[in-house]
């Protein structure tokens, strides 16, 4: 017995000791998304093909320590993964949204890899984001880029700003790309400007704005492009809209848009519909249809898939 207690007693601070070691530490979170679905896809001239589809599926881990009062480090690792095929344009992993940073009561500064503030005015508006939907098939300005260094405002009687300097190599400095947005939210109402200033060879303004009432939201978009590197060019502008309908689990969703900026005469047109399964899962479905000027653009997507978060 007594060789037992001494045996406890020399024990019991390691058992103490791990919590105090573990809330001292840079603990990350393990997080990712997991979208698939199997489509159909019919051109207006040829045979029809079928697939299995990854809709930017993801693996991820972050996490925070305080570093001293009000001042935290964060950090985020992401790669997009691919279950259906195993290969992302010849990798098994692609990169996403990766930085390390700063956050505290002056704001939010990252550096790494990171979607512009450009990008992020669209907010939700793109209801079938990371598909063949996508917003990126009809606008510029939907750039994840390298070498940003980010800083974002704190919160401030609804209003947020963003502003982002990219890294652009040789013959440039730290001003030659930049992106910066103004956004401003409450419970009813969304909008947002952004501009993009020789931002993968881009000047972009794009203006979005959102209504939120009950279970219906509505999105609106319009944006002005530039080629940089083109001396002369013509400015070439895009719009783009969406609306979405909750009814009990499943939520009603169509999207439109249209520009020059990727070929001319682009229309993509979006529709379907969301059941959730719970909090983190959900199965649903889209038709999505293409015209352009150019007759080989145009073709149609049938798709029915799920989703889950974790």
């Amino acid at each position: 017995m007594r060789l037992k207690s001494n045996l406890l007693l020399l024990t019991m601070p390691l058992f103490v000791s791990v919590p105090a070691i573990a809330q001292d530490s840079l603990i990350p979170e393990l997080y990712g998304r997991i979208n698939i679905n199997a489509e159909i896809m019919k051109p207006d001239s040829g045979d029809s093909e079928s697939d299995i589809v990854s809709n930017a599926s993801r693996l991820g881990v972050r996490g925070s320590k305080e570093i001293s009062p009000g001042l935290e480090l964060i950090y985020q690792i992401e790669y997009e993964v691919d279950p259906a095929d195993g290969d992302i344009s010849g990798q098994s992993f692609k990169q996403r949204n990766s930085f390390l940073g700063f956050e505290g009561a002056y704001g939010t500064i990252l550096v790494g890899k990171h979607d512009t503030p450009l990008k992020e005015t669209q907010n939700r508006i793109d209801l079938f984001n990371d598909m063949i939907g996508d917003i990126k098939n009809v606008v510029d300005g939907e750039n994840r880029v390298n070498d940003i260094i980010l800083y974002e405002s704190p919160e401030y009687s609804g209003f947020h700003a963003s502003l982002a300097t990219i890294a652009g190599g040789q013959d440039s400095d730290f001003t030659s790309s930049i992106s910066a947005s103004v956004t401003y939210e409450n419970e009813l109402f969304y909008a947002a400007l952004g501009l993009d200033s020789d931002v993968e060879n881009r000047d972009v303004v794009r203006f979005v704005s959102q209504l939120y009432l009950g279970n219906l939201t509505l999105g609106a978009l319009y944006q002005e492009s530039e080629k940089t590197q083109v001396p002369g060019a013509d400015k070439e502008d895009g719009t783009f809209v969406s609306a979405a309908y909750k009814v009990n689990k499943f939520t009603w969703k169509a999207q439109y848009g249209v520009s020059d900026e990727k070929a001319p005469g682009k229309e993509q047109l979006t529709a379907g519909f969301d059941y959730s399964l719970g909090d983190n899962t959900k199965l649903f479905t889209y038709i999505t249809t293409f015209a352009a000027d150019n007759s080989a653009l145009e073709n149609d997507h049938y798709g029915v898939g799920f989703e889950h978060r974790f």
